[in-house]
């Protein structure tokens, strides 16, 4: 359940964050990537955000998140982005999508309804291994609780962390007490 019938490619995207600047998914190869489609204004999507927001920052040298927003079809400009991000305290890109990227990963045509949010799971090679969508039935049960299933997917995604090296000592044996600093 929630795995693509067959692993595929993420489709490259090039779509304007709101600062107008263009965010393109290809440059994040090599982390682990989470793409949300998410709406501004969907309560869903707003604690959807959150947990997002919570798992980027703990594992950001390995970890990118890119919301990709619906808002065009309402006619929202990108201050609705800048606004969101802001409102809810969102660091990781959050971009204004379009109907292309909207068929490219869902196979929707323009005027098609859905609903959001939806999740992707792209490993570092840029293969969605795993996706989530309220739409297909199959995924009922994981949205029912979507915000522990969330994390617990992003977690079970990202591989251990190596722990850090010790510091190793090269300055000898350690001396014993103040007896061992006494000059004979």
């Amino acid at each position: 359940a929630g795995q693509a019938a067959w692993a595929r490619t993420a489709p490259d995207f090039s779509l304007p964050g709101a600062d107008g600047k263009p965010v393109r998914l290809s440059n994040y190869r090599g982390k682990y990537v989470v793409v949300e489609i998410m709406l501004t204004t969907c309560p869903h999507c707003q604690t959807a955000g959150k947990v997002l927001e919570r798992l980027y920052k703990e594992n950001s040298s390995r970890l990118m998140v890119i919301a990709v927003s619906t808002d065009f079809m309402s006619g929202g400009g990108l201050m609705v982005l800048d606004m969101y991000s802001k409102v809810h305290g969102i660091t990781y890109p959050v971009v204004m999508g379009d109907w292309k990227v909207l068929n490219q990963y869902l196979g929707l045509l323009p005027g098609q309804n859905f609903h959001v949010p939806m999740f992707f799971f792209i490993d570092p090679s840029g293969e969605i291994v795993e996706e989530r969508s309220p739409d297909r039935a199959s995924d009922n049960d994981w949205f029912k609780n979507a915000d522990q299933n969330l994390e617990a997917t992003v977690k079970k995604m990202l591989p251990p962390e190596k722990p850090a090296a010790k510091s190793q000592k090269t300055s000898g044996p350690a001396k014993k007490g103040a007896a061992a600093n006494k000059q004979p």
